[in-house]
């Protein structure tokens, strides 16, 4: 069951937004949905913005908690 929940946790989902264009990446969301392995906190991992007749956006999430390991380097004298 453990192992099941870290992969379920590694997934991404695109999910199409009206609003919220200006969204940065890294940013926290939160999906207030019926279904219990969408449901909550989600980083954006990235977005896709199309113009023509209309705006279109979709953002990549993944609910994957960050590591502050992904963003320091240690330095070794």
């Amino acid at each position: 069951k453990q192992l099941l929940i870290q992969e379920q946790e590694k997934k991404e989902i695109d999910i199409s937004v009206s609003k919220g264009y200006d969204i940065g990446l890294g940013s926290i969301v939160f999906l207030d949905v019926d279904e219990d392995d969408v449901y909550g906190p989600h980083r954006v991992v990235g977005k896709n913005i199309s113009f023509g007749t209309s705006i279109k956006c979709v953002l990549k999430l993944n609910k994957k908690p960050i590591k502050l390991s992904d963003y320091v380097q240690s330095q070794q004298e």
